[in-house]
């Protein structure tokens, strides 16, 4: 279902894509993009995102090029005069990188990084008036402001998944902080293999690859962390580690 849901998005990006591509030939370029060259420039960038979005289907590392692909068009759409699409091609790049846990470490600085480097890019604005500068600012905020509403909305909801039977040899640390596995009594293979499953979703057969054992092995030692974590399965691990900095 994921890969069905994931197959669809694609699809409609590059429709999209591609059919800004095909109408870039034919627009006139708006009037005080400091882009060099527009007629040539935009078309370029829009098949340039069409390409590598259809190239997600033939990569298994998918994560880097759709960061790419949303890096591009932000910038490329608030320089053209389509800020408000940039906005929220920006925030959807900062909700995918948030999603995949690209703000576990560091977070202050990679904050502030990203933060930065778009308000240079919101002072490309300024070519088209103060006013759509000040609502190009606003408005990120707002996307901003209803992603992480959503993103709270959510997780009251989904908060009635969580496991209640948390075993009681062992204290968690409170969620969004950081959880060493590797203080809980684990071996580092233990540790490793939670990771691997929470980084790639492996099954049992291709952790037992991994670690060359059985997958009968892999289930008797993951049950020990199930068992200690006080959840039932995979699915329930992944919801509760999903809680905090797995380290």
């Amino acid at each position: 279902m994921k890969k069905k849901y994931e197959l669809l998005l694609i699809i409609s990006s590059f429709l999209i894509l591609i059919t800004a591509s095909i109408l870039s030939l034919f627009m006139t370029p708006t009037e005080g993009t400091i882009l060099p060259y527009p007629q040539y420039t935009v078309p370029f960038f829009n098949f340039l995102c069409a390409a590598l979005c259809l190239s997600v289907l033939f990569f298994k590392n998918k994560n880097l090029i759709e960061y790419l692909i949303l890096a591009i068009q932000s910038f490329s759409t608030t320089i053209t005069g389509y800020e408000t699409l940039g906005a929220f091609l920006f925030t959807a790049l900062f909700l995918l990188l948030f999603c995949n846990g690209f703000f576990k470490t560091k977070l202050k600085r990679k904050i502030f990084s990203l933060m930065l480097a778009w308000f240079i890019i919101c002072l490309s604005v300024l070519a088209f008036g103060i006013y759509r500068f000040i609502l190009q600012i606003v408005t990120t905020l707002f996307f901003f402001s209803f992603f992480v509403f959503i993103y709270n909305k959510l997780s009251n909801h989904l908060s009635i998944f969580l496991p209640t039977k948390i075993s009681t040899s062992v204290v968690l640390p409170k969620p969004g902080e950081e959880l060493i596995l590797s203080n809980y009594g684990l071996t580092e293979r233990q540790v490793s293999m939670v990771k691997d499953y929470l980084e790639k979703q492996s099954s049992y057969t291709q952790l037992g690859n991994k670690y060359n054992i059985s997958p009968s092995t892999v289930k008797k030692d993951m049950q020990k962390v199930f068992t200690l974590l006080g959840v039932r399965d995979l699915k329930n691990l992944h919801i509760l580690l999903l809680q905090y900095i797995v380290k």
